[in-house]
């Protein structure tokens, strides 16, 4: 069993409680209009006046699908320095990719997104979710790029971890991951990743990335959503667990 990486939010003695309702269930790029009964308001929603606020910074996510008919919309809510999710990723969704996603044969009307929760107390994680969204822009949203990056950081996150750089300045974590986990795949100079690094739009849209999880109701990873719906326990599920879950869906949808 997974130990989840659980975010602990401390209850504040007066909490406002925003009275615009927004309708982050749709913020998946391609998914269909979802009923009002997933509508949320949340004192943790991001303080933006409008969806289309919230549309214009969150960064274009990393997808996968076979086909435009979509009926299972899978997203997933990970850390890129959370050892749970890593496991999570190299064992059960390298199967599911393998099985759906990079089989040329497979025709499974199914989406997967992949969104970050950077946990503050994972030092190196934040900047972790900055490389992600800032070589995510510098490649033109290059998909297969951005699945090699994610890879890069769940097999190799040890170099990372808190009691190695505690002590590190955020230029020196910076180097740190750019040596550690993009350099080896020659997609972005050393000179280039860091002026992104120092881009105010990248720190806005990685913000945008962590309040639109929270807002979402995410508070641990790995977390699950199917069809805007929370898993409960995804972590548990082994590979054929979730081929039978999506299997019982597309059967009652066709």
């Amino acid at each position: 069993m997974f130990r989840l990486c659980s975010l602990i939010m401390m209850t504040v003695s007066t909490i406002v409680t925003m009275t615009t309702a927004m309708m982050f269930s749709s913020l998946s790029f391609g998914a269909p209009n979802i009923p009002s009964i997933y509508w949320r308001t949340s004192p943790l929603s991001p303080p933006f006046s409008s969806r289309n606020d919230v549309l214009s910074l969150v960064p274009p996510g990393f997808q996968q699908q076979r086909q435009q008919r979509i009926l299972v919309e899978f997203d997933l809510f990970v850390d890129l320095l959370c050892s749970d999710s890593a496991a999570w990723w190299t064992s059960v969704f390298s199967q599911l990719d393998s099985y759906y996603f990079s089989n040329a044969t497979s025709s499974a009307p199914i989406r997967f997104n992949l969104y970050l929760l950077p946990l503050p107390y994972h030092t190196a994680s934040y900047l972790g979710s900055m490389t992600y969204v800032g070589v995510n822009r510098y490649t033109n949203y290059d998909q297969r790029v951005l699945k090699q990056i994610v890879n890069s950081f769940f097999t190799n996150q040890t170099p990372l971890y808190n009691n190695i750089v505690n002590a590190m300045t955020q230029p020196q974590i910076m180097n740190l991951i750019y040596s550690n986990n993009i350099k080896s795949l020659n997609i972005i100079p050393q000179q280039a990743y860091l002026k992104l690094m120092n881009d105010p739009s990248i720190d806005m849209r990685t913000r945008t990335l962590f309040k639109l999880s929270t807002a979402t109701g995410v508070f641990a990873t790995p977390s699950f959503y199917v069809n805007k719906v929370p898993v409960q326990n995804g972590e548990d599920f082994s590979v054929q667990d979730w081929i039978s879950y999506f299997n019982q869906i597309l059967s009652s949808s066709y």
